[in-house]
C-alpha cells in the first residue's frame, strides 16, 4: 500500500511536471519564448539561404567555362541595385510583421492593458516623429541656406577678380602707352621670379626627400626652413630695397 501510494504521488508530480514544461523546450531550463524561437528560426534561415546562394554562386563558377560577355560595370551596378531591393525587401517583410502583430494586439479584447501601452506608446511615437520631421525641416532649410551663401560668395569673389584682372589688364594697357620700358622690367621680373620659386621648390624636395642626409648635416634644416616660402613681386621688392640700403 505505501508503494500504490509513492508511485501515485510521483505520476500526480509527473503530471504537474510535463503540464507546466514549454513546448518545444529541449529541458526545463532551456525555456525561450516563442517569439525568440521565430526569430531564431528566421535568423538561422536567412543564414542557410545565404549559404545556398554563395554555394549555388560557386557551384555555377565552376560549370561555367565561358568568358563572361557582359561589361563588369553592368554586373555591379545590377549587384548593387539587387542588393539595395533585398534590404528594402527585409525592411518591408519586417515592418509587415511588427504591424500584423500590432493589429493582432489591438483586436484581441483580452489585452486591454498592452492595448493602453501601446496606444500610450504610439503617441509618443507620433509627437517625437513630428519633432524629428520639423528637425529636418529647419536643417534642410539650413543647409539650403548655406548652399545660396555659398554661391552668392563664390559669385562674388569671381566677380572680384575678374575685376582685378580687369583693372590689371587696363594698367598695363595705360604703362604700355606711356612706359614700355616699365612693362618690359615688369615681364623680366616676373619671369625672375617664377624661376626662383621653381628653383626652391626644388631645393625643398631634394632636401625633404633626402632623411638620412638631414640627420648627417643638420644645415640643410635651416636651407629647407629658408626656402619653404613662395616669394612674388612684392617680396621681391623688399629684398631689391634691402639690397639697395645695404
Amino acid at each position: 500500500m505505501p508503494n500504490y501510494n509513492n508511485l501515485e504521488q510521483a505520476l500526480k508530480q509527473l503530471r504537474e511536471n510535463v503540464a507546466e514544461f514549454s513546448i518545444g523546450a529541449v529541458s526545463r531550463d532551456d525555456y525561450r519564448p516563442p517569439d525568440e524561437k521565430i526569430e531564431i528560426l528566421r535568423k538561422s534561415i536567412h543564414r542557410l539561404s545565404s549559404r545556398t546562394i554563395i554555394l549555388k554562386a560557386k557551384k555555377d563558377i565552376t560549370l561555367n567555362e565561358e568568358i563572361p560577355t557582359t561589361n563588369m560595370e553592368n554586373i555591379f551596378q545590377e549587384l548593387q541595385e539587387n542588393t539595395a531591393k533585398a534590404i528594402i525587401n527585409n525592411i518591408a517583410i519586417e515592418q509587415c510583421l511588427r504591424s500584423s502583430t500590432i493589429l493582432d494586439v489591438m483586436s484581441d479584447e483580452n489585452q486591454i492593458d498592452v492595448q493602453e501601452k501601446m496606444y500610450a506608446a504610439m503617441r509618443k511615437l507620433f509627437m517625437l516623429n513630428d519633432v524629428i520631421l520639423s528637425t529636418q525641416q529647419s536643417v534642410q532649410k539650413a543647409f539650403k541656406k548655406q548652399l545660396e551663401l555659398k554661391i552668392q560668395c563664390q559669385k562674388a569673389i569671381f566677380d572680384h577678380h575678374s575685376f582685378l584682372k580687369e583693372k590689371e589688364e587696363q594698367r598695363k594697357q595705360n604703362l604700355q602707352k606711356t612706359n614700355p620700358n616699365v612693362v618690359k622690367n615688369k615681364e623680366k621680373l616676373m619671369k625672375t621670379i617664377n624661376k626662383i620659386n621653381i628653383i626652391k621648390k626644388l631645393i625643398t624636395n631634394f632636401i625633404a626627400t633626402s632623411g638620412k642626409l638631414l640627420m648627417k648635416r643638420p644645415f640643410l634644416l635651416e636651407m629647407l626652413e629658408k626656402h619653404a616660402e613662395i616669394i612674388n613681386e612684392e617680396t621681391m621688392r623688399k629684398i631689391i630695397e634691402n639690397a639697395d640700403k645695404d
